[in-house]
């Protein structure tokens, strides 16, 4: 998704591009019951996960940061 909406692949992923994918463009472009995107974390979360074993991202530990922050600030 970032692919298509900044041009960015996997392995360049930022703290701010999650951040800005979760908090707006997904929202904007998505419509969904709310349930759906509660999942958004805990799924991308699981995706970094399974790159960084792949060695797809070397910087899935920013990245899950940036899901937390964007739940702490975005999900309430």
């Amino acid at each position: 998704m970032s692919y298509n909406c900044y041009y960015d692949l996997p392995g360049n992923w930022t703290h701010c591009g999650v951040v800005s994918i979760c908090g707006d463009y997904i929202p904007r472009k998505l419509i969904a019951p709310k349930a759906a995107f509660q999942q958004l974390p805990r799924i991308l979360n699981l995706f970094f996960e399974w790159a960084d074993e792949k060695g797809i991202i070397k910087n899935a530990k920013d990245l899950q940061d940036a899901l937390k922050f964007y739940t702490a600030f975005y999900m309430d």
